[in-house]
């Protein structure tokens, strides 16, 4: 098992859409986060990988992430079965997982803090929420070092 970074902010993203990668992307330059991102664009790859079934093709085996970003609407298994695989498996369960998404139904909220979810961030509205979210695992990070 690979163990957690101690020096950057090791994060794994798995979202479908390019934008979400570019406002993370964004959001952690604008706050000088130093950080490593790999990225899925489904739940079946961002499990596998986390659980060390597949190594990426052309990136190096990284640590495992200090954090996850995982989208509700995924294409194949959605983000709700990939948390749940998560959280379920002894290795990641202590791994924050912010559940996005576009969705604005309130059982998605629930059902993502039943599976183990950490925060909820609602894509459409919570752009400055992230903000937040990010400046507060940034002073986390410090404490790290």
């Amino acid at each position: 098992m690979i163990e957690p970074s101690k020096s950057l902010l090791n994060i794994l993203l798995v979202d479908d859409e390019p934008s979400a990668v570019h406002l993370l992307s964004h959001h952690l330059k604008d706050l000088k986060i130093d950080h490593q991102m790999t990225v899925f664009r489904t739940g079946e790859e961002a499990v596998e990988y986390l659980e060390g079934r597949i190594a990426r093709e052309g990136i190096e085996r990284k640590p495992l992430p200090d954090l996850i970003f995982l989208d509700l609407r995924l294409p194949g298994e959605n983000g709700l079965e990939a948390l749940a695989q998560i959280k379920t498996n002894p290795n990641l369960r202590n791994i924050p997982v912010i559940v996005s998404t576009v969705s604005k139904e309130q059982e998605d909220l629930i059902e993502s803090y039943k599976r183990g979810g950490t925060f909820f961030l609602q894509k459409s509205n919570d752009e400055k929420m992230l903000g937040v979210v990010l400046q507060q695992l940034k002073a986390f990070n410090r404490l790290k070092k």
